[in-house]
């Protein structure tokens, strides 16, 4: 069993990156600017849709000094309302009188002005920008290269100081190239193919459509000080990832057999009364029990490390010990760590693990 513990990747790690960061359908959030419903706004690296909010079309704030008709409008800045007037009005207030038997005023929209992007009331999350979707914890927000002569490319360069190992997940394209640099030297690099070829006759490989498509791999480098990592993903009709995640290879224990590899299925099935069945499609979540060995006397580190290092902690978990077998090499959190003591040399251990995509 081998983890990847995540080095934190911010904007000042990133040295070079060719994906731009403005958002197309979506602008710069401003605070003092009026959005409508399904506007979109960008704050740091994530996208917010606005859930409520219309036009003003010429109403006014209103005023305490003002005589207003009935069906005349008027909005209230502090609760974020427009509000029509059921009759003649003049100095009462639409907060206080738009309820009751006989209300002033009636409540007939909502403005999107001032409000903070935490107030689900008028917005929600939709995930992180296309710069940013390869760096944040999740491997469906998926970062896609931008057209270059041949096809689309992303090209990013990180910090990779004192780091040694990176993960890719949820990758499309023809293969990733990894480069391993100090002043402009390069000490290290590799290219991985995304798609090969699995062919096992002449027949297979001229006539067959046999391929195999890798969405997710590991590679170890040595670690030095003072390095950054280069990653390029080309593909000829599309450049995608789900998740670039360097760190730190640590071997935790070793892998035996019996590897207990599942998909959870987060989709329901609902049945109505008149016996219509409708399915409201989740997401899947990939769920590994692995069975391990330890050697006893390292029992107390291994507690500290799944205890102190790791708690609530996105890892990669490549469980099958060399990351040969592609669905053993999983990015999630652990559940549950358990040892069983049996004599003083080695000793039996599992460990639960819960994908996060």
């Amino acid at each position: 069993m081998l983890v990847i513990i995540p080095q934190e990747i911010t904007d000042d790690s990133i040295i070079a990156y060719n994906i731009p960061k403005e958002e197309p359908g979506a602008t710069d959030y401003d605070i003092d600017a009026l959005y409508l419903s399904g506007d979109r706004a960008v704050y740091g690296n994530n996208i917010y849709q606005a859930v409520a909010g219309v036009a003003l079309n010429g109403t006014l704030p209103w005023s305490a000094d003002t005589s207003y008709a009935a069906s005349q409008r008027a909005y209230v800045e502090a609760t974020h309302k427009i509000y029509q007037a059921n009759s003649d009005t003049k100095g009462q207030d639409p907060s206080n009188y738009s309820s009751g038997s006989s209300p002033v005023w009636t409540e007939v929209g909502t403005i999107n002005r001032g409000v903070s992007l935490d107030d689900e009331d008028f917005w929600v999350q939709v995930g992180s920008t296309n710069y940013w979707g390869m760096f944040d914890p999740y491997t469906d927000t998926q970062t896609v290269g931008v057209p270059v002569d041949g096809g689309f490319l992303i090209s990013a360069e990180i910090n990779a100081s004192k780091r040694n190992a990176v993960s890719l997940f949820n990758l499309a394209g023809d293969y990733v190239e990894l480069t391993v640099l100090r002043s402009g030297s390069v000490l290290w690099s590799k290219t991985v193919p995304i798609i090969e070829r699995s062919s096992k006759t002449y027949s297979d490989y001229f006539f067959g459509r046999n391929i195999k498509i890798r969405t997710s791999f590991f590679a170890q480098f040595p670690v030095y000080f003072s390095t950054t990592l280069k990653v390029k993903i080309f593909g000829s009709s599309v450049s995608k990832c789900g998740k670039l995640s360097p760190g730190y290879l640590k071997n935790v224990a070793t892998t035996l057999n019996g590897v207990n590899l599942s998909i959870v299925d987060y989709s329901k099935v609902n049945t109505n009364e008149f016996g219509v069945t409708s399915i409201s499609k989740g997401k899947t979540k990939k769920k590994q029990s692995i069975p391990m060995v330890i050697d006893t006397v390292q029992i107390s580190d291994y507690y500290r490390f799944f205890e102190q290092q790791i708690p609530s902690t996105p890892c990669t978990f490549i469980c099958d010990n060399d990351g040969s077998t592609e669905c053993m090499t999983v990015h999630g959190i652990y559940q549950n760590f358990s040892v069983v003591v049996p004599g003083s040399d080695i000793s039996n251990c599992s460990l639960d693990i819960l994908g996060i995509n």
